[in-house]
């Protein structure tokens, strides 16, 4: 009996130390797991305190990093300034003009900053264009490049962390700090702010204007096509102007120059006439064809057989050359438009039978 009140006192004893021994361990266990959290409770809060002391002195100042794990601070459609640099270069804008910016910008997220509002406006810009909701004009490169020129860069700034800048900095905010906490906020010792880039003008596009009947299509057509003709007519005057010069200082023309000269006068005496009387129809069967184009890709939906027809292609003048020799000055001198359709008497010393030989070519074709 003895022995056995023995053996299960000694039972007794055992079970009691191993239940001690795990009472220890989940004591430890709880302590470890409060120094953590005091810890991290401790590390959060002088986060908090260097994000809001950082804030209240420089609002511009590079961002702490996250409390978040790794993972869930990272994401996969962060618009980076490598995406956004081969965003922009996918639609056409010159790596030259976004080095520009990125030189111009001093630190890493003022960088981001500028790109962020470039690739904005080109990503909003080349929607447009593809929606087909607007005039097709300047590519979406070209109009970037543009407007990065024209912008307004601010140089970034360097700030030196002095006694003299703290001290001012703790009567404006009404506190001090210890040299721990201002090595802890900037450890540097400096403040760089970030250069900042400003638009002087915006990208629009024109959309497509609604003309409501076919009488108003006819009346903005032959004012297209009066205007044509009067800047071909001021280009012609330009040249006589010029030539009447020389003749004022006895400057003898050349052969070329007297070809040029006497077409000239006769086409100033039709288009001269033409423009007075808004002959639509000597006017549209020279420039009908540029005309349409041009009424045609700033409205939708009109249908050129309703435009007077004079402007059908079947009914464009064909110009007349006595040579080829002609023609070559007169386009040269930039008195020729797309579209118009010329003829000229072929002469080959080299081979007779093709002399007086007839060819025809349209402006603006190959």
């Amino acid at each position: 009996m003895g022995f056995w009140q023995g053996v299960q006192q000694g039972v007794e004893i055992v079970k009691e130390d191993e239940l001690n021994a795990e009472t220890m361990r989940l004591a430890n266990l709880r302590e470890e797991r409060a120094a953590k959290v005091f810890e991290r409770g401790e590390r959060e809060s002088h986060l908090d305190f260097l994000k809001k002391t950082r804030d209240l002195i420089n609002p511009s100042a590079i961002r702490l990093p996250s409390m978040k794990g790794s993972k869930s601070s990272s994401s996969g459609g962060a618009l980076t300034n490598k995406r956004m640099m081969n965003d922009l270069m996918m639609i056409g804008v010159k790596s030259e003009d976004l080095m520009k910016v990125m030189s111009n910008a001093g630190t890493p997220a003022a960088s981001n900053r500028m790109l962020s509002k470039i690739h904005t406006r080109a990503v909003d810009y080349e929607k447009g264009l593809g929606s087909n909701n607007f005039v097709e004009t300047t590519p979406t490169g070209e109009a970037m490049g543009a407007l990065i020129s024209d912008a307004i860069f601010s140089a970034s700034e360097e700030t030196i962390l002095d006694d003299e800048w703290w001290k001012a900095t703790e009567e404006n905010l009404e506190m001090v700090f210890t040299e721990d906490q201002r090595n802890s906020l900037y450890p540097s010792g400096k403040i760089i702010t970030g250069g900042g880039l400003t638009f002087t003008r915006d990208l629009n596009l024109t959309e497509f204007a609604s003309i409501p009947d076919t009488k108003a299509a006819r009346g903005v057509i032959e004012d297209i096509t009066v205007d044509i003709a009067a800047k071909v007519l001021g280009k012609i005057q330009t040249l006589q102007g010029d030539f009447n010069v020389k003749g004022q200082n006895n400057i003898e023309l050349t052969a070329q120059e007297v070809k040029l000269k006497k077409y000239m006068d006769e086409q100033t005496t039709i288009l001269f006439d033409a423009i007075e009387a808004k002959d639509v129809n000597t006017l549209g069967r020279l420039y009908g064809t540029e005309a349409t184009g041009l009424l045609l890709k700033t409205n939708r939906g009109l249908v050129p057989g309703l435009l007077p027809p004079e402007y059908n292609k079947e009914n464009q003048a064909r110009l007349f050359f006595a040579d080829r020799e002609l023609l070559f000055l007169v386009d040269q001198a930039g008195l020729l438009n797309k579209g118009q359709i010329v003829s000229y008497y072929l002469r080959d010393d080299n081979d007779p039978n093709k002399n007086g030989e007839l060819v025809t070519k349209v402006i603006g074709e190959e």
